[in-house]
This record gives structure tokens, sequence and C-alpha cells, in this order.
């Protein structure tokens, strides 16, 4: 693990500014992190016709049905990590994804990285169609 003292990471700064690298990058090495999808047609290009899609219906705990558009309903693929959710939802009704706290099912999507598997949304969605995905308060 990289801990410099903080001269040597003072120097090391100094080299990456000169040599144009912006901080925090990874270097020649590292691939560029992709920008992130935020579409819902986006999602189905990047899954392919073979991964299973969720049609899963939003609604909100924090806003009235006119501020955000009302409950509306979203097709996704199961293997949408959160933070891919979060933009589809963002990009439909204006609220910002850093703002969008997600539950489904009683089970609150913590972890950006997860997918939809990972809590269960492709096995419920399958029984109960109407289940929603709630924008909650905290």
């Amino acid at each position: 693990m990289y801990e410099p003292s903080t001269v040597k990471a003072d120097a090391d700064r100094l080299a990456a500014f000169e040599a144009d690298v912006p901080h925090g990058a990874g270097g020649e090495g590292a691939a560029a992190s992709p920008a992130p999808v935020t579409s819902a047609a986006a999602l189905a290009a990047k899954f392919g016709a073979q991964c299973p899609h969720a049609s899963l219906l939003v609604v909100s705990e924090l806003h009235r049905d006119e501020e955000y558009g009302g409950p509306f309903w979203i097709k996704v693929p199961t293997k949408t990590r959160v933070h891919e959710l979060r933009g589809v939802i963002a990009e439909r009704c204006g609220v910002l994804p850093g703002l969008l706290r997600l539950s489904y099912a009683g089970k609150k999507f913590e972890d950006p990285e997860r997918n939809l598997e990972h809590y269960g949304v492709k096995y419920w969605n399958a029984k109960f169609p109407d289940w929603p995905v709630i924008i909650r308060r905290f």
C-alpha cells in the first residue's frame, strides 16, 4: 500500500501535475472509468437481450405526484447496479441521483455497486410485479 510521508506525497503530486495527470487518476496503466449510464435504453444495450428485464414501478415518499411526475414504470435489466438505477430514475423524474434513497420489498439499496439481483428484485418482481421501488425519506 502506498503510504508516503507528507514530503514524498507532495513531491508525487507536483510530478503528476507537471505531467498533466489529474489528481486522483491512476496514471498510464489505469483504464479510464466509463461514463455513467443514465438511460434505460443504454442499459438494455449494455447488457444485451439475453439478460432478463424487470418492469419496476417507482413511487416516492418524499414528493407529491406532481413534483416528480407521479408514479411511473421503468424497464431495466436485472443486472443493473443501484447507481445506474438511480441515474435512470433521475433522468426520468429530475431528482438528483445523490438524493435518491431507494428500497424494494423492505430492503434498502445501500450499496451502489450491488446489482438488483443481489437485492432479490429479479425473484420478487417475477412473483409480485406491482411491488414498487420506493424513493424513501432516510
